[in-house]
Order: C-alpha cells, then sequence, then structure tokens
C-alpha cells in the first residue's frame, strides 16, 4: 500500500492524511515561501490534509502568516456545495452502471486482494462490486489511513479554514471540486487499475513511512518531502502527471494573478506541489518570478 498512500496523499484535500511523528526540534515550522515585488504579497504554505490530533503545527510561523493575510487561498473550498458535487460524481464515474462490475474489468488476483481488503473494512463484495477502480482504490487506502486515527478536522485546510472565518476572510479555492475530483475519476481505466494494484500491495511499513513524512512536513525537510511524496508517485508516471504535473502547470497563472491583486494572500496547497523538478516553485521561478523560502 505504500505508493498508493503516497499518491493518495497529493490528490485530494478531503482524503489524504499522514500521522505524527516525534519532534526533531524545538517548535513546528512547516516550509513556507513568499513571493513579494508586487501589489500583492503571497505566502505559500505546503500542507498535509488530514492529522492525529494533538500534532503540533499551527503555532509560531504559520499563525503568523494567517494573522496579517487579507484572504485564504486552498487548493479547493469544501463547503456543502463542493461535497454535494463530489457526491454526484462519485455516483455518475465512481460506480459502474447495471450489468458491469470490477470483477468484469480486473485481474482476478487484484479483485479478490480488493474484495478481502472491502471486507475487512464491513464492506461487502456486492457493494464493492460496483466501484470502478479509482474508487475502489481511493475507498480502500482512505480506510487504511483513517483507521490508525487520522481526523480531517485536525487537517491543515480545515484547521486553517475555521481561523480564517473566525477573522472574517474571504476563502477561495484554486480549482473547484469538480476539477479535484475528476483528476482521478476521468483517467484512463488502465491508470486506475494502477492504482487499485498499488493499493492492494501491502506493505509492513506503512505506518513508519507516514510517521517520517509527517515528521519532515513538520520541520519543512524538503529533501525527505521529495522523496517520500515525488519519487515514490513518479513510479506511476502516468498518475503523477495527472495529479501533480498538469495541476502545477495550471496553477502557475493562478498564483501569478493573486499577486497582481493588493493586499496579503496566504496559499496553501498539498506540499507534494511545492517540492521536486515539477513543482510549483521551480514553475513559478521559470516564469520569473522571484520565490523565497522564509
Amino acid at each position: 500500500m505504500q505508493r498508493a498512500v503516497h499518491w493518495f496523499f497529493c490528490a485530494f484535500v478531503v482524503l489524504a492524511g499522514i500521522a505524527p511523528a516525534a519532534a526533531r526540534q524545538s517548535s513546528p515550522t512547516p516550509a513556507m515561501w513568499v513571493i513579494e515585488g508586487g501589489p500583492g504579497t503571497v505566502e505559500i504554505l505546503g500542507s498535509v490534509h488530514l492529522l492525529k490530533p494533538g500534532t503540533k503545527w499551527y503555532d509560531g510561523a504559520v499563525k503568523s502568516a494567517l494573522e496579517r493575510s487579507d484572504d485564504l487561498v486552498l487548493e479547493t473550498v469544501l463547503d456543502a456545495a463542493a461535497y454535494k458535487k463530489i457526491q454526484e460524481i462519485t455516483v455518475a464515474r465512481g460506480l459502474y452502471p447495471e450489468g458491469q462490475s470490477l470483477k468484469a474489468n480486473v485481474p482476478p488476483a487484484v479483485y479478490q486482494h480488493t474484495v478481502e481488503a472491502a471486507q475487512k473494512m464491513g464492506i461487502q463484495e456486492p457493494v464493492i462490486q460496483r466501484f470502478r477502480p479509482w474508487y475502489a482504490s481511493v475507498v480502500l487506502a482512505s480506510g487504511a489511513v483513517q483507521s490508525m486515527g487520522f481526523d480531517s478536522k485536525s487537517g491543515v485546510e480545515q484547521t486553517l479554514t475555521e481561523e480564517a472565518k473566525l477573522r472574517g476572510l474571504k476563502v477561495s479555492g484554486l480549482e473547484t471540486a469538480e476539477e479535484q475530483i475528476m483528476v482521478l475519476a476521468g483517467t484512463d481505466p488502465s491508470v486506475q487499475l494502477s492504482m487499485l494494484e498499488d493499493t492492494m500491495r501491502q506493505n509492513d511499513d506503512v505506518k513508519q513511512t507516514l510517521d517520517k513524512l509527517t515528521g519532515a512536513w513538520t520541520h519543512g525537510d524538503l529533501k525527505t518531502l521529495e522523496r517520500l511524496l515525488v519519487d515514490e508517485v513518479k513510479t506511476n508516471q502516468a498518475l503523477y502527471d495527472l495529479v501533480i504535473v498538469k495541476r502545477n502547470d495550471n496553477w502557475v497563472p493562478k498564483i501569478r494573478a493573486l499577486m497582481a491583486k493588493p493586499g496579503h494572500h496566504l496559499l496553501v496547497v498539498g506540499a507534494a506541489h511545492l517540492v521536486g523538478p515539477d513543482s510549483v516553485i521551480l514553475k513559478l521561478e521559470k516564469a520569473g518570478v522571484k520565490v523565497r523560502r522564509q
């Protein structure tokens, strides 16, 4: 499941999460960057989307950044309308129509492993039969991660959204909920199959990997984040291009537009988008934008 967990963290604000690790320094300092020199100042925070309750990260630089910001910009805003859209797309693109089934569309060994994993989560075979590979993969990876105690209410985006609303700040997104979920729902069947196969490849050190990942994020260790988030996902190049590269390309002009808007803006996107050879940071710099690490 190790590689599946990595792309899973990169894909959805509503479904990803990592567990806390022992502190390596006196205070949490997630990596942040700043863009100055235009009408607007943009501070960029790499996030993780779910965390265990009690994970320390919000004090210090992140809290100060929100306090001086005029608005908060996320990958997407998850309000009631967004969740409704996600549910609609899941039904339309995540389930097979009558007469089709997961069993008929994946190799027998993959299907059997999927059924066994689903049953451990309380999902019976007649139900998992209806799931397309991408949706089965997301549901099973989500269940595995959340069974370790991860909580969306403790995640970066939800915490910052609640704080922003208390301060009366506008909260907006770089992409819609529909655009975000279609990253996976719209993939080629062969890519969906590889996602499910990854999820079914069990790995005994998943929790250890997640601990390392959280420790790296909490303390701004970009080298480790790149190794754990980017290098692993790149082993599935088609999925990497969809989840990381294409979305990063789409975000660059939107970030530049944010720079042109007077005020102080806090931008929060998944940490996987800010490290590696195709990161938003490098793409901004290639576009002539001066970005510095805080």
